[in-house]
């Protein structure tokens, strides 16, 4: 089951405020990056972790931003028990 973040603001992200997130709040990079949408692999994080720093994340920046264009989905490693999620960031296109 995907998690997003609750609440709803004005607009999406821009693509470099998504790559700038996905940065501070998680130290990676990009997977992915379309138009439409950036997406990452997150290591060694709960979804619910993962929720709660995209929702920091946001009230920090103080801006407008649509928090419901943030899907955060659980992962895995194959071979391993690490909780890991998969965050998409729908972007302005």
């Amino acid at each position: 089951m995907a998690r997003r973040a609750a609440g709803r603001g004005m607009r999406p992200f821009t693509k470099d405020e998504a790559v700038e997130l996905l940065e501070q709040a998680f130290n990676v990079a990009p997977d992915a990056e379309t138009e439409t949408y950036v997406e990452a692999f997150v290591a060694g994080i709960s979804d619910d972790r993962a929720l709660q720093d995209v929702c920091s994340y946001i009230a920090i920046i103080a801006s407008e931003i649509d928090a419901d264009s943030i899907e955060i989905k659980p992962d895995s490693i194959e071979g391993s028990d690490m909780e890991c999620v998969y965050i998409k960031i729908r972007v302005e296109g």
